[in-house]
């Protein structure tokens, strides 16, 4: 008799109050999941766009002729920024203070260093005795702290000439404002297709900033 009460109760029919709320609930699902792949769909395809448009922007006009600078690309920059050797009892905030006059600029310290000292980004406070720090160039005021140093022949771009960037035999880069290059001028007399190296800020938002202009 229990055996019949059991398989009785399995063939009893379902509550349609429960049908539709399983039945709704399996809809959700599904129409979360399909929305969810096309949101990712549209993100993928905007941010495939804005590369196109960061990659095509980022091209300086190309020359059918070989550069003939002695520096090329990307350039070290121990060769081009000030240093700071470490030493007992230093703190970032001491040397921002110290060395930068600012002791607010901390963070640009850190941000310049973190490719070399990866646990700054994890630990400020950590500094050991005889590290070598980079240092933003002199007399260029408060930086974001990413920057680099380029070499290479001065190019404009053919769909903004009020733009320039550095190129090279195996590539180019920077998106630099006319307005850097005329303040760097001085008795250098930088014109296009001139060898130089430039120490820049990667900008974000806005065009890149060239903090000093040499010519080679």
């Amino acid at each position: 008799m229990a055996k019949k009460t059991v398989l009785s109760r399995l063939h009893q029919p379902v509550h349609p109050v429960l049908a539709f709320g399983v039945v709704a609930f399996l809809l959700m699902l599904i129409a979360g999941s399909t929305g969810y792949l096309l949101a990712i769909k549209n993100i993928s395809g905007s941010m495939n766009q804005q590369q196109q448009v960061v990659s095509k922007t980022n091209q300086p006009m190309k020359h059918t002729s070989a550069s003939t600078c002695t520096k090329q690309g990307l350039q070290p920059k121990d060769d081009y920024l000030p240093t700071y050797i470490v030493k007992p009892g230093d703190s970032l905030l001491f040397i921002a203070k110290s060395q930068l006059q600012d002791s607010s600029r901390v963070n640009e310290l850190i941000i310049l260093n973190k490719d070399r000292y990866p646990q700054l980004s994890l630990n400020p406070s950590l500094l050991e005795q005889g590290w070598k720090l980079y240092l933003p160039p002199q007399n260029v005021g408060i930086t974001n702290g990413h920057i680099y140093v380029i070499s290479g022949n001065i190019e404009l771009y053919p769909d903004d000439r009020k733009l320039w960037g550095v190129r090279w035999n195996s590539g180019g880069g920077g998106t630099f404002s006319i307005d850097d290059l005329n303040k760097h001028q001085g008795k250098n007399q930088f014109k296009k297709g001139g060898c130089v190296t430039v120490i820049y800020q990667v900008g974000y938002n806005d065009n890149d900033k060239a903090l000093s202009i040499f010519p080679q």
